[in-house]
């Protein structure tokens, strides 16, 4: 079974793990130094989306203090979230050297060798992410190697790790509906769409999840069903340019279908 018109979704679909981390970096206390208070203004800024307005804070927490790691990792997640490769991995580079043990940006590092081929180095890192003692969101780690597993055509290894970041989290909603996605390669149908519809019941407003969904509907010719999850994707993605316009070519796809039908009906 192939693969249909997800790949521009799969970093959507990590920043979805990647966003609930900023947070909880380790310079969120002592609020009443300036250069914390400015970098805690930037991760709450990122996660409002106003990315440019996070950078311009942290460039400041940088020029204040030039070894404050966690600022190095904002830049690095907002230049990864926008496809600038090479700006993201100077910064996590910079960040592990300074804080070794810095598990957020193994993650973040994982993302980003993947999404440039370089499987192996994205292996290592998400395992270092999964064995790291006491690291508190596991399934993030668990979730991008089953992610990376989908990549290489690997779905029983998929399923294994997918399953582990259930273990560590049984309301993550991204593994279900990446179990859900496996799962429809491998051909269980009913399992499949079992997992899309749990992973929406978590995070009924995810588009991504409406979008998997809609797919799964629209290659089953069930196309009322598709088209109610690609209108629903389209609405609630609308700040998400790639989104939406999958989701409108798939639904001109269903108007022609339609269309032809109506055509040579007797």
């Amino acid at each position: 079974m192939k693969f249909w018109k997800r790949g521009t979704l799969w970093s959507t679909a990590v920043v979805v793990c990647m966003t609930g981390l900023l947070l909880s970096a380790p310079q969120n206390q002592g609020k009443e130094n300036p250069t914390i208070r400015l970098y805690n203004e930037g991760t709450v800024l990122l996660n409002q989306g106003k990315g440019e307005e996070a950078l311009r804070k942290m460039r400041e927490v940088l020029r204040r203090d030039p070894n404050f790691a966690s600022a190095y990792n904002v830049i690095g997640l907002i230049s990864l979230m926008k496809r600038d490769f090479a700006t993201a991995e100077e910064n996590f580079l910079k960040v592990v050297s300074l804080q070794p043990n810095f598990t957020d940006t193994y993650n973040y590092l994982g993302i980003l060798y993947r999404e440039t081929g370089r499987n192996e180095l994205a292996r290592e890192s998400f395992l270092r992410v999964v064995s790291a003692p006491d690291y508190p969101t596991k399934e993030n780690g668990y979730f991008n190697l089953a992610l990376l597993a989908l990549s290489e055509k690997k779905e029983e290894e998929g399923l294994a790790f997918v399953e582990k970041a259930i273990g560590q989290n049984d309301n993550f909603a991204p593994a279900y509906n990446l179990r859900g996605r496996l799962l429809e390669v491998k051909g269980n149908l009913d399992g499949a769409r079992s997992d899309y519809m749990k992973a929406l019941r978590l995070v009924p407003e995810n588009p991504n999840f409406h979008y998997d969904l809609a797919l799964y509907h629209f290659h089953r010719k069930e196309l009322t069903e598709a088209k109610l999850y690609f209108d629903k994707a389209a609405t609630l993605g609308r700040s998400n340019a790639a989104l939406v316009e999958l989701c409108k070519e798939y639904l001109k796809k269903i108007d022609d279908e339609r269309k032809t039908k109506d055509s040579v009906a007797p």
